[in-house]
């Protein structure tokens, strides 16, 4: 949606929590004069450090959105379906978008976009609920980082978080993504 010269796009997760969402987006602004700034949020309740689980495994999945700037400059936002891999025992999140397309903010087309397909590893220490690690799109070439945090009553149910990836030049992918059980 736009206003302003701002143009951003939300999404939800359905949950089971009070609050019942995770909300999480992507914005830009100023695009038009050539030049311009993009973010990107994930919002839920976080779950204290003690109370996340020490065993087991889970599968997250869920919604990614992005702005993705290619390397002439044009923007594009972008959306994938994610899935999210945890093993509570090792601290771990093997992450994996799928189904990547991109939005074109003219005409609201969908063009298939597997190039900017991401993969990553995220980590968090003991007692601790916020994790971080690398994310990839390997066949575009743009390396980056993402962080975030799980989102649990007694048992994990949501996670979320943001990431940001460069590749040569001006190129660049950032987003956020949400994700359920």
């Amino acid at each position: 949606m736009g206003c302003g010269g701002a143009t951003s796009v939300v999404s939800e997760v359905p949950g089971s929590s009070p609050d019942g969402y995770n909300t999480f987006g992507v914005w830009r602004i100023g695009f038009t004069t050539g030049a311009g700034t993009t973010g990107a949020s994930s919002e839920v309740y976080k779950t204290e450090g003690a109370a996340m689980p020490t065993v087991g495994n889970a599968t997250f999945t869920g919604q990614l959105v992005g702005v993705y700037i290619d390397a002439g400059g044009s923007g594009s936002f972008v959306e994938s379906l994610v899935s999210i891999d945890a093993n509570f025992a090792d601290r771990t999140l093997d992450f994996q978008t799928s189904s990547t397309n991109l939005l074109s903010t003219n005409t609201g087309l969908r063009t298939p976009s597997t190039q900017l397909d991401l993969m990553g590893m995220f980590a968090y220490d003991p007692g601790e609920n916020a994790f971080s690690g690398v994310v990839e799109a390997p066949v575009a070439g743009l390396t980056g980082t993402g962080v975030g945090a799980l989102f649990t009553d007694l048992m994990p149910k949501r996670l979320g978080g943001t990431f940001n990836t460069k590749g040569g030049g001006v190129e660049f992918f950032n987003g956020s993504f949400g994700a359920g059980r």
